[in-house]
């Protein structure tokens, strides 16, 4: 899981690998290679069933990274067909299940069974049994945060625990340990390394438990808080899991994170003598701890002391390379996966227990998982005289792939397997640890071991301590294991060496009174020393073999498997690893067959020895050729610009990818991170789980980075990061809505069309278009309007302008308005156009039609002088007495129907826009009588 700075980075989904079986203790009665005939040999002491086996458990689940409800499933497998129960008590939960040899069967538990809380006791516990021995495993699992343990039976467990699990690093602070009780009235006292809510640090506490109930201790303290070297003891046995809520290896300066559970085994199954090999894939080393279990342990890697240690202390350091681990007191070890930024690998966090020498098997049944992992391995230690013996999947592995592991008389392997399950076998016991990678993604362990009391033990004598006899003569020697007590100790594996003139080892446990009978036959003659040991305790015999003189012997052919690398054809190489003659003086000549040159790839090579007597001896051995073996001569290039830089909006965005090859030439596949379709599957990363990011959005600017990686068969990997720059340098573009040039009425409202704006990267940035000018409508002119725009990169737009003339072409709007002259006396009034009109303009509000008035004619409707006395016999009844006045008579013909003037009038705005109109003024017959217009068919007009 991905956590950095407390921000969670959820990337890729956490598979659990099933183990199968455990591997067995029992003797084997083949004889092991040697430069000399081997004698048989055997145990004569019943194997041990003290080991991860069993038909009673009692387990717990430590709680996991909680943003969401677990996975919680139990795993079980047995080498006998069997059936049996899990029950949670404490929830009333409770399932059947059915063991076929060979095949994983899983139990889903309630995600409720997860310990939740700190410093509280729960009914949680997990109750498992059967009518056979079996083997169980446990899964939590989390989205991004998945880890698993191998169960222990209760007949194994302790009274005495120191936890161990990982130091809070200031990410996910969770560093915790949790435990189950197997008996009523089980009182606990804990003594916590590190402060936990209201536990102090050293302070030490007790609770008590019934059968089934549960307890754990988190510690949410800062950076650098840990619970590991806790001290856990207890009045009966109990189950004890050390871990982390989700832990960011070796540091926080790392991501991702991932969730550690181990179930921890007693203190009295501690070693003192350990050998690992390195994580196959990872870089820089792996993450080590030691936890101490007496005051004063010394602990030296590869020889050279690194601390030294009280009980409950831990140390922690990256170990290179393969390792040999000692103590001069019991420890526990543990061998942790770093996180994937750590080296930048495909990866993340696990925690596996190295179990010491001592609690080594002879044979394993581990499995892969079906599914969800790239990489899966095998790390293997063997003892390096049984090598030869050594098999997986029932194929002898080529002695090439071991290398040995210092002084400690081990040699270790990284094999590549494949999924499914895989089997394990050699002459001696051996060490066998399972894990495998893939994308922020991982899982490790152990697989299996004995659990034998070791710690305990104080002395080791053999007896007899010297004998002779005849060749063919079985000859048995007794190992006798005791305590500081002087009480015997059962259970312990005791390994056997024999040097001299006979090489060959052997092994078997201690029975109820701490002896083991080993046995051998002698073949040679000569003297032989007969060791005993378990971890650092030692023993020995002396026995000389009596024989008559030997006769002719043939050759003893030696092969050693090759590989040979940095070749792209064929090579040389010779398997010969010095083959010889017994008989003094006798000549052998040996045939190598095929005799090379040999091509790349795997070359099974036969060697056929032959003496001056004509007898003879052959072995086969391999000639690996790869096909390139050296970092530096793998290459990749990046296709096109290391340094792309993209106009936003504008361009696309095509991967031009990279290409790279080994030395030989050929192509290697290349995997892209934040390319926009990693996979290639035509599903934008944005929306396709399985790309690792978006890609560079061509729609935003922004810096990017999309890597390349490839690795050879060699594992040697190389990358290179393009980076990709969107940037936005083009401007705005305005666009005028309507004509550049327009023309607006003086006196009517202006509406300005406007401009719109677009940006290539931007999209519409109208909205953000700025104005300058503006236009007057009741005023005559010319302005001018400017628009201008610039993007959120400042790129400024070519501004546009427009020109707006305010015209006045309209002349003034005239509205006449209707004069009565009353009473009708016969005087001459005087009449003026403001009287009988009012003009207005849109372009000057209002017209002064006394001053911008012209009076051009008046009309009457009745005749000046009409015949007979009824218009009063005047003359001169209309005259124009100014530019805006005029004269007219209150006068009518009282038999007609009323008199109607007319004046008849232009008028000019100040643009010299005229408008020509009239007004009316009546003379009534009568009052409150309008005159009727009868117009100019019985009238006049002047002038």
């Amino acid at each position: 899981m991905r956590i950095q700075e407390s921000k969670p980075r959820l990337w890729p989904l956490f598979v659990f690998g099933w183990l199968v079986g455990c591997g067995n203790e029992v003797s084997r009665e083949e004889p092991l290679p040697s430069e000399a005939p081997a004698p048989r040999w055997q145990s004569l002491t019943a194997p041990s069933s003290m080991d991860s086996r069993g038909k009673d458990f009692w387990l717990a689940f430590p709680g996991n990274y909680g943003y969401s409800t677990p996975t919680l499933t139990i795993f079980i497998t047995g080498e006998q067909a069997t059936t049996g129960k899990v029950e949670i008590p404490g929830a009333g939960f409770s399932r059947d299940f059915a063991v076929v040899p060979g095949q994983a069967t899983p139990v889903t538990l309630p995600g409720t069974a997860q310990l939740t809380t700190s410093d509280l006791v729960e009914n949680k516990g997990i109750h498992i049994t059967a009518g056979q021995e079996i083997a169980v495993y446990g899964l939590n699992r989390v989205k991004a945060s998945t880890d698993a343990f191998l169960g222990l039976p209760t007949d194994i467990l302790g009274r005495d625990y120191l936890a161990l699990g990982f130091k809070n690093t200031g990410v996910v602070n969770g560093t915790q340990f949790g435990l189950v009780a197997t008996e009523d009235g089980t009182v606990v006292t804990i003594t916590p390394s590190a402060k936990a809510g209201s536990r102090q640090e050293a302070v030490p506490y007790s609770i008590t438990l019934s059968r089934g109930q549960t307890y754990q201790l988190r510690s949410t303290q800062s950076d650098q808080a840990d619970l590991s070297g806790s001290s856990i003891q207890s009045n009966h046995p109990i189950a004890v899991f050390g871990g982390h809520e989700c832990a960011n290896i070796p540091d926080g300066d790392t991501y991702a994170c991932d969730h550690l559970v181990e179930q921890l085994p007693p203190t009295t199954t501690w070693g003192k003598s350990f050998a690992t090999v390195p994580l196959k894939s990872r870089n820089n080393g792996d993450t080590f701890r030691f936890v101490a279990a007496k005051n004063g342990t010394q602990v030296s890697v590869n020889g050279a002391v690194v601390a030294t240690l009280g009980r409950g202390q831990v140390h922690q350091q990256i170990i290179q390379g393969m390792a040999h681990i000692s103590a001069t007191e019991p420890i526990l070890v543990a061998q942790y996966s770093n996180s994937s930024s750590y080296d930048g690998v495909t990866s993340d966090p696990f925690m596996m227990l190295i179990p010491p020498y001592e609690q080594f098997l002879a044979n394993y049944t581990v499995t892969a998982p079906p599914g969800g992992f790239q990489n899966n391995f095998i790390n293997v230690v063997v003892p390096s005289a049984a090598v030869k013996s050594f098999q997986l999947d029932g194929v002898p592995v080529p002695e090439g792939e071991f290398t040995v592991i210092g002084v400690s008389g081990f040699s270790g392997a990284q094999l590549t397997v494949g999924n499914g399950a895989h089997q394990m076998a050699s002459e001696l016991p051996f060490g066998a640890f399972m894990y495998g990678f893939d994308d922020y993604d991982s899982y490790g362990y152990a697989g299996g071991m004995s659990l034998a009391p070791v710690a305990v033990a104080a002395s080791l004598t053999v007896t007899p301590p010297d004998s002779q006899g005849p060749l063919q003569e079985k000859h048995c020697l007794t190992a006798i294991l005791l305590d500081q007590y002087s009480q015997p100790v059962t259970g312990v594996r005791v390994d056997w060496t024999v040097s001299g003139v006979h090489a060959l080892a052997g092994f078997g446990n201690t029975d109820g009174e701490g002896q083991n009978v080993f046995c051998y036959t002698g073949t040679l003659p000569g003297d032989d020393t007969i060791a005993a040991s378990v971890g650092s305790l030692s023993g020995t015999g002396q026995r000389t073999w009596l024989s008559p003189a030997p006769a002719n012997q043939p050759p003893v052919a030696l092969c050693q498997n090759l590989t040979l690398g940095g070749a792209c054809g064929p090579v040389n190489g010779s398997v010969n690893r010095g083959s010889y003659d017994p008989d003094p003086g006798d000549t052998v000549t040996c045939v190598q067959t095929p005799g090379g040159p040999y091509m790349p790839g795997v070359n099974l090579v036969t060697l056929t020895c032959k003496d001056a007597a004509g007898l003879s001896s052959s072995c086969q051995a391999t000639v690996t050729v790869l096909r390139g073996t050296a970092p530096a001569e793998t290459a990749l290039v990046l296709n096109g610009e290391s340094h792309m830089k993209l106009q936003c909006g504008v361009d696309a965005w095509n991967d031009p990818g990279a290409s790279a090859t080994d030395m030989c030439g050929n192509a290697l596949d290349i995997r892209t991170f934040n390319s926009g379709d990693d996979d290639m599957d035509g599903i934008p990363g944005s929306q396709d789980p399985d790309d690792y990011g978006p890609g560079p959005n061509v729609s935003a600017e922004g810096a990017y980075s999309v890597q390349y990686m490839a690795m050879d068969s060699e594992w040697h990997v190389v990358s290179a990061v393009r980076k990709v720059t969107v940037e936005d340098t083009l401007a705005p573009t305005l666009t005028l809505q309507g004509p550049a040039e327009m023309t607006a009425a003086c006196g009517n409202t202006f509406v300005d069309p406007g401009v719109t704006a677009q940006d290539a990267c931007y999209g519409d940035v109208t909205a953000s278009v700025v104005k300058q000018g503006w236009v007057q409508p009741r005023t005559v002119g010319t302005y001018t309007l400017t628009y201008s725009v610039k993007d959120s990169s400042s790129n400024w737009a070519t501004p546009l302008t427009r020109t707006v003339m305010v015209e006045d072409k309209q002349g003034p709007a005239v509205a006449p308005k209707l004069v009565t002259l009353w009473p009708a006396t016969g005087d001459l009034r005087t009449v003026r156009l403001s009287d009988c009109a009012q003009a207005t303009d849109a372009c000057e509000y209002w017209t002064d039609l006394q001053s911008q008035g012209t009076l051009t004619s008046v009309t009457s409707d009745e005749p000046e002088d009409a015949a007979g006395e009824a218009d009063g016999n005047t003359q001169n009844d209309m005259r124009i007495t100014g530019k805006a006045s005029a004269l007219v008579r209150a006068e009518r013909n009282t038999v007609g129907n009323g008199r109607v003037y007319t004046l008849h009038f232009t008028v000019k705005d100040r643009a010299g826009n005229a408008t020509s109109s009239s007004c009316k003024v009546q003379v009534p017959v009568a009052e409150q009588v309008p005159a009727g217009d009868d117009g100019l068919d019985g009238g006049y007009s002047i002038p």
